[in-house]
């Protein structure tokens, strides 16, 4: 199998996507978006299914922001993240 495939349709506006539809729903233990990665892992551990829940550090950090206002909004993406720390956040 090749990473090469055509979609078809005799309607454009069935073929248009949200971001919604194309991720998978989050899994009892995960948290949402953005967060720290778990320490000493890297990209690569998660699809290798090497980190199974997340941290109470993690848990920590994304409760912080939540209860800063962002609680029940959808969180955005602030930047990429490198080793638990979020890089490219502009300031408050």
């Amino acid at each position: 199998m090749t990473n090469e495939y055509e979609m078809a349709d005799n309607q454009r506006s069935k073929l248009i996507f949200d971001k919604e539809q194309l991720l998978a729903p989050l899994q009892q233990g995960m948290l949402r978006p953005p967060h720290p990665m778990v320490p000493g892992a890297d990209d690569q551990s998660y699809y290798r299914g090497e980190v199974e829940r997340a941290t109470p550090e993690q848990q920590a950090w994304v409760e912080e922001r939540a209860g800063a206002g962002e609680a029940g909004e959808s969180q955005e993406a602030t930047g990429p993240q490198t080793d638990g720390e979020v890089v490219g956040q502009a300031a408050r």
